[in-house]
């Protein structure tokens, strides 16, 4: 492979994407193709991203994304928001999860408690895919069947997506977790721990915090 196939920024850029793509699906037990065909698949994704990039040049065009303020938002009458979201330190390495279950727990708490009309919500647009479209790549195929699982019993859930801005305080939760304990651990609140407080409060009042979106086409 040489510079006629693309700048070497490009070439370096690309291969190493394929190649730590091709390690996570062996460490997934996937199928692999052969070495050969990734080669003509990095070439032709080398080729277009080089085009691409000759196009936006040609035309300047701007950066199709904007500024927008974002939220946490109260739930719907008679319904509970649970904000979910994720943490890890390496990969691999130690992983932790937090949810906030807000408005009158994960969802199995949720249902032990009686509710029945659950709006779940995630800064993570690949989980809320994953869940709701059935053709979606899986990694964690039992965690996520599990999930499935629990979705389809007789209650009333919605999944949103929402930024990061606005699922703060579980971002906050899924960290102090992570941080707080070395080996694996269910911790439930009933009162936001002391560092939350001041987000769990933005929240309440409706503090809009900036963040940077890309635009649709």
């Amino acid at each position: 492979m040489d510079s006629s196939h693309g700048s070497w920024l490009s070439i370096f850029i690309v291969t190493c994407r394929k190649i730590w793509s091709r390690r996570n699906m062996l460490n997934h037990g996937e199928v692999v193709p052969p070495i050969g065909s990734k080669v003509d698949i990095i070439l032709k994704f080398i080729s277009d991203l080089d085009t691409a990039i000759t196009n936006q040049k040609n035309y300047n065009l701007a950066p199709l994304v904007s500024n927008v303020t974002v939220s946490w938002t109260f739930p719907e009458e008679g319904f509970v928001k649970v904000n979910t979201d994720g943490a890890s330190r390496g990969n691999p390495g130690m992983a932790a999860c937090g949810g906030v279950i807000r408005s009158s727990q994960g969802l199995e708490r949720a249902w032990g408690n009686g509710y029945r009309k659950i709006i779940l919500e995630s800064d993570s647009l690949l989980a809320i895919t994953v869940l709701t479209k059935s053709g979606a790549a899986v990694c964690e195929v039992q965690l996520v069947s599990r999930i499935r699982t629990w979705l389809g019993r007789d209650w009333h859930v919605q999944l949103h997506h929402n930024f990061r801005e606005g699922n703060s305080c579980a971002d906050w939760l899924a960290n102090f977790i992570l941080d707080s304990f070395e080996q694996a651990k269910q911790s439930f609140f009933s009162h936001p721990p002391l560092g939350v407080q001041h987000l769990y409060l933005g929240d309440l009042a409706s503090v809009g915090r900036e963040c940077i979106v890309a635009l649709p086409e």
